[in-house]
Parts: C-alpha cells; sequence; structure tokens
C-alpha cells in the first residue's frame, strides 16, 4: 500500500526522519493521533548529516550528542571534540560553526547539549561545568556556574522560560542518594523556583578495600519532557504514575500506565555484567575484563526491571513510553503512546530504518 505522510519530524541519530505508515488511513487523515492508530509507524530518512556535509571539515570524527531546531528548521549540534556548536540549514547545508574550544567566555571544553529558544542558545559543557547562553548568531551573553549542581538536562517552555534538571550528591554520605530538581528559570537563566524533586540511587559507594561507585542495577529514573502546549511531563520510572504539570500551579493530573514490570532474567544479568567489565584501552581497542570479587558481591539485582526506559512528546502534545522488553525485538520497538489527558492511543509498533 502506498506509504503516507503525516506531519511530524522525528529527530533521531541526528538524522531527520518523517513518521509514516503503512497501515490504512484515509486520504483526509493528517493527525499523528490517526497515524498511531494504524498501530505501525515507520521512521523515514530525509535529510542525513555527516561529515561530507561540512565542507571537508571533520567534526563529527569523535561523534555528535545532541541537536536543536529553530523556527526556521535550521540545526544545530553539539560537536564536543571540536568544542563547537554546527549550524545546518534545513535541507542540512553547512551554514557555520558557533563557539569555539577553550575556557574563556564563548568557548567551550565538552560541550553535550544544545537548546534554542526565541534567538538564544543554551549550551551546557560537561568539562568547564557551567552553562551557557549566546544569541543564535554566535554573540556569547552570558555564563552560569554549576556552583556543585550537576547540570543534567535543559528544556525551554514556549514563553522561552527555562527548566533545568539538576542534581547533587552529598559526598559525605554518597549512598543516601542524589537529590533531583527540576528548576525554572527565566530566560537570562534567573532562578525562580523548584518545580519538582527526586532522591534517586544510581551507584552504590564502596571504601574498602579502595572508593569505588558501583552502578546499581536497572536503578529507576526520572524522565521528563515539555509538550508544545507547555506542560511538563514526568514520570519516575520506578512507579506506574505520570504526572502532568503546569509550571505556573504545580501539579495539574496524573494517569497510570496500562502494563507491567519486566522480570530481570539470568540474560539481563550476564549482559549487565559483560557491560560493567568492559574497558576501553589507550589505542582504542576494547576487551573484557573480569570484574573483581569484591565489587561482584556487592552487586544485587531487582527481581522487576524499570516501568519504562524513555519518555518523549510530539508536537501534538501526545505522551510516547517505551517500556523495558523481555528482549528486544529486531529492526522494531513497541512504544505506549497517550494522549495529554491520559487516555491510550494504543501500543504502536515502531520501525527503525534499516540504515542511517
Amino acid at each position: 500500500m502506498k506509504q503516507r505522510k503525516a506531519n511530524r519530524i522525528i529527530l533521531f541519530l541526528f538524522t531527520l526522519a518523517n513518521v509514516q505508515t503503512t497501515g490504512a488511513i484515509s486520504a483526509q487523515s493528517h493527525t499523528l493521533s490517526e497515524v498511531y492508530q494504524t498501530g505501525e509507524i515507520h521512521l523515514v530518512p530525509e535529510v542525513r548529516i555527516t561529515d561530507e556535509s561540512m565542507e571537508g571539515k571533520a567534526f563529527f570524527s569523535g561523534g555528535a550528542t545532541d541537536l536543536s531546531l529553530d523556527n526556521s528548521g535550521n540545526i544545530f549540534i553539539c560537536s564536543p571534540r571540536a568544542g563547537v556548536l554546527i549550524e545546518f540549514g534545513p535541507e542540512g547545508s553547512f551554514k557555520r560553526t558557533i563557539g569555539r574550544a577553550g575556557q574563556g567566555p564563548g568557548e567551550f571544553g565538552l560541550p553535550v547539549e544544545a537548546v534554542w529558544s526565541r534567538g538564544l542558545l543554551y549550551i551546557r559543557d560537561l568539562a568547564t561545568q557551567r552553562t551557557s547562553l549566546m544569541s543564535d548568531d554566535g554573540k556569547f551573553l552570558k555564563t552560569i556556574d554549576w556552583a556543585g549542581f550537576q547540570w543534567r538536562k535543559i528544556r525551554a517552555l514556549p514563553d522561552g522560560r527555562i527548566i533545568a534538571q539538576r542534581e547533587r550528591l552529598d559526598f559525605l554520605a554518597p549512598n543516601s542518594g542524589l537529590n533531583l530538581t527540576l528548576d525554572l528559570f527565566s530566560p537570562s537563566l534567573e532562578y525562580i523556583r523548584t518545580i519538582y524533586r527526586r532522591t534517586l540511587r544510581r551507584n552504590r559507594y564502596i571504601e574498602k578495600p579502595r572508593f569505588v561507585s558501583i552502578p546499581i542495577p536497572f536503578s529507576p529514573e526520572v524522565f521528563w519532557e515539555i509538550t508544545p502546549g507547555g506542560k511538563l511531563i514526568i514520570g519516575y520510572s520506578g512507579d506506574s504514575a505520570i504526572d502532568i504539570y503546569d509550571p505556573a500551579i504545580g501539579p495539574a493530573c496524573s494517569f497510570s500506565l496500562p502494563f507491567f514490570r519486566s522480570r530481570v532474567t539470568r540474560e539481563d544479568k550476564e549482559d549487565w555484567f559483560l557491560y560493567l567489565g568492559h574497558f576501553s584501552q589507550s589505542d582504542r581497542t576494547s576487551f573484557q575484563k573480569p570484574i573483581p570479587s569484591y565489587i561482584a558481591k556487592k552487586i544485587e539485582f531487582p527481581d522487576v526491571k524499570p516501568y519504562f526506559r524513555a519518555l518523549e512528546v510530539d508536537e501534538e502534545n501526545n505522551i510516547w513510553i517505551l517500556p523495558y522488553p523481555q528482549r528486544a525485538a529486531v529492526g522494531h520497538t513497541v512504544i505506549y503512546i497517550f494522549r495529554q489527558n491520559g487516555q491510550l492511543i494504543g501500543p504502536v509498533r515502531l520501525t527503525l530504518p534499516s540504515k542511517f
């Protein structure tokens, strides 16, 4: 059957892709909800950006970590290794770089996230431990040092205000947990108030025979996004509730996920130990190294995994939830899509492009 294109653009692995469906959908259907109700969607690449797109400049040789679009469709991509942002036109043509490597004003050590909002760029830099504010024509405006907080994520509200996920660990009592907050800032990055807080435990810290931070298997996380309508969608994967916040008044409503948690299997444990035991040598080759027994015996697996491992929103304010599968299917996965009022549109099979 002829494919019909929906009006949603998905950003995936730095490729622009349209959501399409091969299901039976009428010629009058133009909403994403109608596409989702076919039960199957596909990501079809439209624009591909590579080093070859950049006039011979190999900015992506060290990878790229994040991207953002402005209202005209221009694309801003973080290049941590080069220490710059790269701007591309809507069709993927190279336009310019913003900033440069360094530690001074308008310079970046390891830029890992960029958010465009109302002519401004917010850049999160892991190396310098700061967030920079620049105009989208490359003019430096302001820098905020993190000062004991780890800034982990930034999003912009439709009115230009910013929500930042900030985290703080008490190094005197690290096993007490990580304090996570979602904080509201003005467009000029002046702190306004805290909207949400949660204590997380991602790691277990042991001191003998030496101080080691051990990742906790399948530890629940906080996932959140902002809808185009300005609502804050928050989910803690340790329980089944998805909360809808109005940044002006706080919690507005919530709904529960209609599926159960997957059990942690023997294969899951083997895969996790394989991940933990993976090391990289200076020549970039990899090898497997047995985990020391004093670490292995401290690792405790839960009986079940968290409810989900990702949360996203689309341009129609629908909410995407990606559950933990028992075993991921090859070539596709299943997501649950809800309207903002919590009504389930349905589980939808998402098929990714076979090659980017």
